[in-house]
């Protein structure tokens, strides 16, 4: 809450978010999202209640996210293309009365309301202009621009400490039920300052971050490389909702990104495009490369197109995202996860007992502690005492 006030207060006219042709500055995201608080409080949400996401990278998503961060309601992020059944537990276990949804997908959001099984009692959806979808009317069912038009637009006076609870991130659930990680804002304020001094080099007073946005940011790596290490700096975040890779490297040439957090597919695909050579990658300062081991073929490929530097990390849900990295301007090791980020703690050890350090060179589980690691699993008392 106070970083993005900060950041608003000191660059107003600033671009905050940009998407296609919109040009979105701190002081006018700030003002929409004081009126989103305040229309949440108005329809019931008190602080430490959940207000679900459930948006691609539209403008709409950051705004509601800055708008619960105003309030101390904590955000439960769902990715918008996840089957009912997933909405439904995601819904009940975390006790969400609120979500905020893109039209397009509201319908699963609205049935889960009507069967009265779950605690949801308000669902909020917005329109955005390129897929305009008809949304039913009921009790509960609520229009996003009629419901923010008509609140106030002051700074809610709710006080948002380091150690209330700011985000429920769910787990993949390879692993059975997907388990709701409890984010602190002393969590997340803690990895966006180790990202920060991580990219240090990158980044200073006349260059903030311009932050390419096409990972998805209801994840958690997508949150964190582009909304919440903004909120440091003060940087911009550009929106990719369909990361095509021609919509990608449209947003390049277009909005010369300084910093690009990627997936592999992305970057294969980018080094194939016919258009490369003559595009804007060069804008690209930096790659963040992310959920699964980029081939050495592949990177020499885009560094040598682009004259970025790609870094590779680990890192998880439960960890507030990157534990680990390759440092960005110093010595790297191409296929390596890296070394710990600034205050974080990492061992190998032992599977059997999880007490032996493991020799150089063996394999073993990886453990670490650190300002980053969640609380705990939210109302999962068995599967967290298993986990720390």
């Amino acid at each position: 809450k106070q970083m993005f006030n900060s950041c608003a207060e000191a660059t107003p006219d600033r671009d905050y978010l940009i998407i296609n042709d919109i040009k979105m500055p701190y002081g006018l995201v700030n003002m929409m999202a004081r009126k989103t608080a305040n229309a949440l409080i108005s329809l019931g949400v008190k602080k430490g209640d959940r207000v679900a996401l459930m948006s691609p990278n539209v403008p709409q998503y950051v705004i509601a996210f800055q708008a619960c961060a105003k309030i101390g309601a904590v955000v439960v992020q769902v990715n918008p293309l996840a089957a009912a059944p997933e909405v439904h537990h995601y819904v009940k276990d975390s006790g969400a009365e609120t979500i905020i949804v893109l039209a397009a997908f509201a319908k699963g959001p609205i049935d889960i309301l009507k069967a009265k099984d779950t605690p949801l009692r308000s669902v909020i959806a917005f329109q955005i202009p390129s897929v305009q979808s008809e949304v039913e009317s009921g009790q509960g069912i609520h229009d996003f621009n009629e419901l923010v038009g008509a609140a106030d637009d002051s700074e809610p006076d709710i006080a948002v400490r380091p150690d209330d609870i700011l985000m429920l991130q769910y787990t993949g659930g390879t692993t059975g039920l997907s388990k709701g990680c409890v984010l602190t804002n002393e969590n997340l304020v803690s990895i966006a300052y180790q990202e920060n001094y991580w990219m240090a080099p990158l980044i200073d007073k006349d260059e903030p971050l311009r932050c390419l946005a096409a990972v998805p940011i209801y994840h958690i790596y997508g949150f964190n490389m582009n909304v919440n290490a903004n909120h440091v700096n003060g940087g911009t975040i550009i929106l990719v909702p369909q990361p095509s890779v021609d919509n990608v490297l449209a947003a390049i040439n277009q909005h010369e990104p300084n910093l690009f957090p990627a997936v592999p597919t992305m970057i294969i695909g980018l080094n194939q495009h016919p258009d490369i050579a003559t595009s804007k990658i060069r804008s690209v300062k930096a790659v963040v490369s992310g959920s699964a081991p980029l081939p050495l073929e592949a990177m020499r490929t885009f560094e040598e197109l682009s004259g970025a530097l790609i870094f590779e990390g680990y890192g998880m849900s439960e960890t507030s995202n990157i534990v680990t990295a390759n440092p960005l301007f110093t010595l790297r090791k191409p296929g390596s996860v890296g070394i710990p980020f600034p205050d974080n703690d990492v061992r190998i050890v032992d599977l059997e007992t999880a007490t032996t350090d493991m020799p150089l060179g063996e394999p073993g589980e990886l453990i670490c502690k650190g300002p980053t690691v969640m609380r705990e699993y939210w109302n999962n008392p068995t599967e967290t005492e298993k986990t720390f």
